[in-house]
């Protein structure tokens, strides 16, 4: 069974220590700095410090990302394809860089000049230390000596199961990047009243109310005649009460009823609870958090990585 080469890009957050550990390589992008083009390191060797590059930010200069360029796939999947090697790219998510359409440009060409080998360009469908996650456990289905197959199908299935949350203190640069419209709402906007929802919303329409007209002719309509039996009836007094005694069937106290099948069965079996999922939605992918896990919980700040 021939082994296979894991690679990531520059959003998949793993330090160097972790890609040695479980044997990863990443295809760097590009980040351009005041019309300067460097590489998009994760080790931040490439001329700035982790500080250095977010005071660059903090001071409104510009900054611009970019996919990994095709040179950089070739010599990547090449030096792999040459050692005997068949290549798994989990790349950033398709919503958020163009690197997963390079990259499968790149292979279909390296198929042609390659045919026993194996290419496999994967969407991961998130980014940051979510990536870096599946290229880890990806990792550890190959030492297993699971094969390249096997270990795709497990991530196919998966997917939607490496949930990361971030929070960021301004939306600022989400903004510039295109990531968020000018329409959100910011802290300064005025929040909706709270009404609950089991609460009428107060209607505006006037409710008219019907009444009864008195009559406009001059005679009177004149009555029924009422009948005799009632007529009877009104003039005889009334009949005194009876003295006898109540019959039994009166006086035995009534049977408690017997309940039935159906409701003692209704009563018996609880109510069916409905298992609570607390769905998310985010860049264009959607996927649930079952019973409450989740995965891991990732927080950005000043520390963040950058594309």
């Amino acid at each position: 069974m021939a082994q296979f080469k894991i690679f990531i890009d520059s959003t998949g957050d793993l330090p160097k220590d972790l890609r040695d550990e479980y044997d990863i390589d990443y295809c760097p992008m590009i980040v351009t700095v005041d019309e300067k083009e460097i590489v998009a390191s994760l080790d931040y060797d490439q001329g700035y410090t982790l500080k250095q590059f977010y005071d660059v930010m903090r001071e409104g200069r510009r900054i611009f990302t970019s996919q990994v360029p095709d040179q950089v796939f070739v010599e990547k999947f090449t030096a792999a394809l040459e050692a005997g090697e068949d290549i798994l790219y989990i790349a950033c998510s398709s919503k958020l860089s163009a690197s997963v359409l390079a990259g499968e440009k790149v292979a279909q060409k390296l198929r042609e000049e390659y045919p026993n080998r194996k290419i496999v360009v994967f969407d991961s469908k998130i980014a940051c230390y979510g990536q870096g996650e599946m290229a880890i456990c990806a990792s550890k289905f190959r030492k297993e000596g699971k094969s390249l197959d096997e270990v795709v199908a497990w991530l196919n299935a998966n997917i939607f199961k490496f949930n990361q949350f971030a929070t960021v203190d301004s939306l600022t640069y989400l903004k510039r990047a295109g990531r968020v419209s000018k329409t959100s709402p910011s802290r300064k906007s005025k929040a909706p009243r709270p009404r609950s929802f089991m609460a009428p919303r107060p209607s505006s329409k006037r409710v008219k109310t019907s009444r009864a007209r008195p009559s406009t002719s001059a005679t009177p309509t004149p009555s029924k005649p009422l009948n005799s039996s009632v007529t009877k009836s009104l003039s005889s007094p009334p009949a005194p009460p009876s003295t006898s005694a109540p019959s039994a069937r009166s006086s035995a106290p009534r049977p408690a009823r017997a309940p039935s099948a159906a409701t003692s069965s209704a009563k018996k079996s609880p109510r069916t609870a409905n298992k609570a999922f607390l769905g998310f939605e985010a860049d264009g992918m959607k996927g649930t958090i079952r019973n409450g896990n989740i995965n891991w919980l990732y927080l950005c700040g000043d520390g963040g990585k950058w594309l």
